[in-house]
């Protein structure tokens, strides 16, 4: 099987700036010249799988991490947590049961597209 590799310039509809399109283009066409197959790709979705990870995080033993944080007295940790107090607090059962599954689909969408490509940039 051919090395494959796969660009993506603004994955999600990222806003990406020139000079990183260019950076972009321009490991593709190193890539290329050593031998690898590029294509320009749609990635799985990005955005949305670090939003649900993140809920999903926050949600499971919310309460322990923030003492934890204050115990170890880390202001970074701390920052982080109580600016997601909201959406942790707010995550039920079944829309945690819900994201737990769509974590599973976007898992495979992942693992597929590795299965075609041995890099993504």
């Amino acid at each position: 099987m051919p090395k494959r590799a796969a660009i993506a310039v603004a994955p999600d509809g990222l806003e990406t700036t020139a000079e990183v399109k260019t950076a972009v283009r321009d490991a593709a066409q190193r890539l290329s010249r050593a031998g690898w197959e590029v294509e320009e790709v749609e990635l799985p979705p990005l955005e949305e799988a670090a939003e649900s990870l993140t809920k999903l995080w926050l949600a499971d033993g919310y309460q322990a991490m923030v003492d934890a944080a204050e115990r170890e007295g880390d202001p970074a940790a701390l920052n982080v947590l109580r600016n997601h107090r909201a959406s942790a607090e707010a995550l039920e059962l079944a829309a945690f049961s819900r994201l737990l599954t769509r974590r599973a689909t976007l898992l495979r969408a992942w693992q597929e597209f590795f299965e075609n490509h041995a890099v993504a940039l």
